[in-house]
């Protein structure tokens, strides 16, 4: 604003050098038009705006500019052209922080005050004059015009790269958000909510496939002793690291949850129940054999799970009763085990050969 300001008056100051307009007139235009601009800077520098709802001062400074630019468009009518190619460009500058509406309305007011200044004048209304320095004058200000016009579209650009760059970060916080509300805090692993609605989709896909699946539940054996005798911070990483364990252990398209506390949950899509047992003694193995030694001495780490297939009518409810039964069984009979069950084949009438 005070560059343009500065540029503008200078360039006043030389019409009135060549005659086109006369001193006091390049006087008041550089008064008005750098004192303005001064002042809205003053404004903001001491903070001022920030009591304002316009906190940018967007009205506020194309009113003034406006001001400064019809006024003198009555008083210098010879350089009319000149000013309503300033306002077009101060319009532009509006027209990238403005909404519709306010852009609407700006549009009315401005094209309707510069009519009635052109209407007043149109008896003095003239262009500048025809000397080479004249000349140069008129594109001087068109030069400048054309400047301010270019830095407009600039900062249009750098809005729209911000804007670009501020929803690249919306995607990434949300996803970020997604992953929070689908996964465990700490193991990273699904948490229960999520895992629920991976063994409800696979039973929706069982309907449409008849393909079979397995769901298994896996608890941590003596888990509270875990915590009892070498604290939390042990047992949170035995909790991380069982997963990691899974994580390798399981299949791409397998599905690992937290279900609470030391029990987790397993989905294993397309997989007959033998299949399933397999998968899970072959977890069982990879825990056991992990150096648990180097997270603390003396700590060994098991697990017991109980496993089960779909059957027909099956829901999220029965598959987990069957799976919470299995894995009641595996603790029962000694812990770190692995126990199937399968929903009991519905009793067939007898029928008499004859």
């Amino acid at each position: 604003g005070v560059v343009k300001s500065t540029v503008q008056s200078g360039v006043m100051a030389l019409f009135a050098v060549a005659g086109t307009v006369p001193v006091w007139i390049a006087i008041a235009f550089f008064v008005a038009s750098t004192g303005s601009t001064a002042a809205f800077y003053a404004f903001t520098k001491f903070g001022l705006n920030l009591k304002l709802r316009d906190k940018g001062m967007l009205i506020p400074q194309l009113s003034g500019s406006l001001c400064v630019q019809v006024v003198f468009l009555v008083l210098a009518p010879n350089l009319a052209v000149l000013f309503l190619l300033a306002l077009f460009v101060t319009m532009g500058y509006g027209a990238i922080q403005f909404s519709p509406r306010q852009f609407t309305i700006a549009w009315l007011f401005y094209g309707g005050v510069t009519g009635i200044a052109i209407w007043l004048v149109k008896d003095r209304f003239g262009y500048p004059g025809v000397s080479g320095f004249e000349i140069v004058l008129v594109w001087l200000w068109f030069f400048l015009a054309l400047w301010l016009q270019t830095n407009t579209s600039a900062q249009f650009s750098h809005l729209r790269d911000q804007l670009s760059k501020k929803n690249q970060e919306l995607q990434v916080s949300l996803a970020q958000i997604a992953e929070l509300a689908s996964h465990d805090y700490l193991t990273g692993v699904l948490n229960r909510r999520s895992l629920i609605e991976k063994l409800e989709a696979e039973l929706q896909r069982v309907y449409r496939t008849g393909h079979p699946f397995c769901f298994v539940m896996v608890d941590l054996d003596n888990f509270k002793e875990v915590n009892d005798k070498f604290g939390h911070p042990v047992g949170d990483a035995v909790l991380k690291k069982v997963s990691e364990c899974a994580n390798k252990s399981l299949r791409a398209l397998d599905r690992f949850g937290r279900l609470g506390g030391e029990e987790f949950g397993i989905v294993l899509p397309a997989t007959w129940l033998d299949q399933g047992v397999i998968a899970m003694e072959r977890l069982r193995k990879t825990v056991i054999e992990y150096d648990w030694e180097s997270i603390e001495p003396g700590l060994r780490v098991t697990f017991s799970a109980g496993i089960t297939t779909n059957a027909a009518g099956d829901t999220v409810e029965t598959m987990t009763k069957r799976a919470d039964e299995a894995l009641y069984k595996a603790k029962r009979d000694g812990r770190d085990r692995i126990v199937s069950v399968e929903e009991a084949l519905p009793d067939m009438p007898m029928v008499d050969p004859d």
